[in-house]
């Protein structure tokens, strides 16, 4: 045997040796490394030194025999803004990381629900994936969400639609962060205020416009329909809506645009810059998700700075709660937003 192997051996430990250290049973140590209840504090704090400074690392081969668990998240979205979805990603692998789980990571986009259902099939019955995570707008999807319920794995939502499954949901205050976004657009003294909306098939896109359309109300300003514009979260929805509403006759065009999110606020800039209009000396634009490129376009873009990697964490606490025997059912979690000022809005 080559004398690497022998090394590795002998400085291997034992679940045994952790328990002698820490003066309890063997299955005293399973259970504090499994997380399992039925353990004092005091007691899981003795294992855990000892296991610490016996450097033990649990057997995973054998903590799934002994759990008939895979101890394998899946993450499944079909999202297109990857700025978003690289933040949903680290904040579930963190949260994964803490209990040792694995993250498989499932792209769905530009598919059919049919085809989503069949891929979901097949990791449910190959990979044996403990449970799910749902990005949006999959999140929303009743043949999918049905679909999990029939095999009874357990799964998360991120969603802003909390109403559509009893299963555990955790999205963003999406609705009072906008309402306070165009608020301050009224406050710098703006009436016309034109928007594009995010994708439909989003919860999110609707809470944003019923922002908007509240402190609209709030203000006694009237809510027009040629100022509301379709997008789908993409740049150049950003750059058509820009046109569509700067061609408006110029008493009657916006004087700010609140995109719903970043990139086509990035593309109301990129539009407003070829055609020569001042940002924000003759349109204020703001966005939403404060994206990396938000700092440092130029003028620098006012927007929401939304905890994503926050609610990824979330919805992967609480599945792994409910994975450790929880009951969960019902609990809907939104975490607040905050306002980023910038040079757009003249900030």
């Amino acid at each position: 045997m080559p004398m690497s192997q022998r090394a590795h051996r002998r400085t291997t430990t034992t679940i045994k040796q952790v328990a002698e250290l820490a003066k309890v049973s063997i299955k005293t140590v399973s259970r504090v490394m499994n997380d399992e209840g039925n353990v004092s504090p005091a007691t899981r704090d003795q294992v855990l030194t000892a296991a610490q400074r016996l450097n033990y690392r649990p057997n995973m081969a054998a903590r799934r025999l002994a759990s008939r668990r895979s101890f394998m998240i899946c993450l499944l979205y079909d999202t297109a803004a990857s700025d978003y979805m690289v933040e949903v990603q680290f904040g579930v692998m963190e949260r994964c990381d803490a209990d040792h789980y694995n993250l498989l990571i499932r792209p769905c986009g530009d598919v059919t629900t049919r085809q989503i259902k069949q891929t979901l099939e097949q990791i449910i019955l190959q990979s044996n994936a403990d449970g799910f995570i749902l990005g949006p707008p999959l999140a929303d999807n009743r043949s999918i969400i049905t679909l999990l319920e029939q095999h009874g794995v357990p799964f998360v939502r991120i969603s802003q639609s909390p109403k559509k499954a009893k299963e555990p949901c955790v999205g963003v205050e999406d609705t009072q962060a906008a309402h306070r976004l165009v608020t301050l657009l009224i406050e710098k003294g703006h009436r016309r205020i034109g928007i594009i909306r995010g994708n439909p098939k989003h919860g999110s896109a609707t809470d944003r416009l019923n922002g908007y359309r509240r402190a609209l109300v709030e203000h006694d300003i009237p809510i027009r329909d040629d100022l509301v514009v379709d997008g789908s979260y993409e740049f150049e929805d950003g750059v058509d809506g820009a046109k569509r509403l700067l061609s408006l006759p110029k008493r009657q065009r916006p004087t700010a645009i609140f995109a719903c999110n970043d990139h086509m606020a990035l593309g109301v800039l990129q539009y407003a810059g070829a055609s020569g209009i001042e940002v924000p000396g003759e349109l204020a634009v703001c966005g939403f998700d404060d994206i990396e490129f938000a700092r440092f376009v130029w003028p620098g873009l006012t927007t929401v700075n939304q905890p994503i990697r926050g609610v990824a964490r979330t919805a992967a606490d609480l599945l792994i709660r409910q994975l450790k025997g929880e009951y969960l059912e019902g609990v809907s979690i939104r975490l607040p937003a905050t306002v980023v000022e910038r040079e757009s809005t003249g900030g």
